[in-house]
């Protein structure tokens, strides 16, 4: 898992530390332009959204964030929404927006993401809706949050079967 800071200057220090180290490697090329360098790193870094909706179910990643980090295309990207293989939400602007917290730290997304999403597609088609779902405290999982459980490796099954049980009650 990554590692948390308590704020951003606490991780806006270690990366820069990072970074300057990283640079001041002898095999590292000179960088010609420094402001496209730093518009290019910080296309990766997760953004917040300013709602009550975002602030429960963020920070987000925008498409070419999550493009730039994760090495995929656009097409790709679109490709695992259709087939809930990942949550996107859109935007009152029309941006598409991935949350972070369906991510591990190596770019591969939570266990039982995709059967998740699948079972809550069947009560509604609003992934604002899920993503809240996610983000909410959940009695079948001992009040927890599916995403807290999923993030910090529960087993899947009983977040499936809640999931299942609560698009059931939509539907109906």
């Amino acid at each position: 898992m990554a590692t948390q800071f308590a704020d951003n200057r606490q991780a806006v220090d270690a990366l820069v530390k990072v970074l300057r180290d990283d640079l001041l490697k002898e095999d590292v090329l000179p960088v010609p332009d420094i402001g496209k360098l730093a518009e290019s790193m910080l296309r990766v870094v997760p953004r917040r959204q300013s709602s009550n909706i975002a602030d429960k179910a963020g920070p987000f990643f925008d498409t070419a964030g999550l493009v730039a980090w994760l090495g995929v295309s656009r097409q790709a990207l679109d490709n695992r929404v259709r087939h809930r293989g990942l949550l996107a939400c859109l935007s009152s602007d029309n941006v598409r927006l991935y949350p972070t917290w369906q991510f591990l730290h190596d770019g591969t997304t939570v266990p039982g993401l995709r059967d998740v999403l699948r079972a809550l597609n069947t009560g509604t088609r609003d992934s604002w809706t899920w993503a809240l779902w996610m983000a909410g405290e959940n009695p079948d999982l001992d009040g927890r949050t599916a995403r807290d459980w999923l993030v910090d490796g529960g087993d899947p099954e009983p977040v499936i079967a809640s999931a299942q049980r609560t698009a059931g009650q939509w539907a109906a």
